[in-house]
């Protein structure tokens, strides 16, 4: 009896790491993270190498923008996004407040892009942290 109970219970585990480890492998592939604005400071001043991907407008990106960024509207990503590159390249996301990366960081994963981050509240919250805002 007491072997049939070890067992049981070695086999639930083994069950369960299985699960688990898969459950791991989804979750990588299918979300995005966010970064604070001063996470975001921090990578550019340690001189990380990665894609700042504004999403807004035309005419917003050309009243200010994050320098070293490149355009692409939220509206475009499913067309562009050819642009990007290299799937496994991180891509740090960004619009006015969040809210339309939210839906490009999305839209990225699900076209199979990892390594996507979000930019918490936006361009609105970088300026607040007294991150630099660049014009063409």
């Amino acid at each position: 009896m007491r072997k049939g109970i070890s067992l049981l219970i070695v086999l639930a585990l083994f069950l369960a790491q299985g699960c688990v480890t898969k459950s791991a492998k989804i979750t990588r592939q299918r979300v995005y993270s966010d970064i604070t604005p001063q996470e975001l400071m921090q990578k550019i001043a340690r001189g990380e190498k990665f894609i700042l991907l504004d999403v807004r407008s035309k005419g917003e990106y050309t009243w200010g923008h994050i320098k070293g960024a490149i355009l692409i509207p939220y509206t475009e990503i499913e067309s562009r996004y050819g642009e990007l590159g290299r799937k496994s390249r991180e891509i740090v996301v960004y619009c006015k407040s969040g809210h339309r990366s939210v839906t490009a960081s999305k839209t990225l994963v699900r076209l199979g892009f990892y390594g996507v981050k979000n930019l918490s509240g936006g361009i609105e919250a970088w300026k607040r942290a007294g991150g630099e805002v660049v014009r063409d």
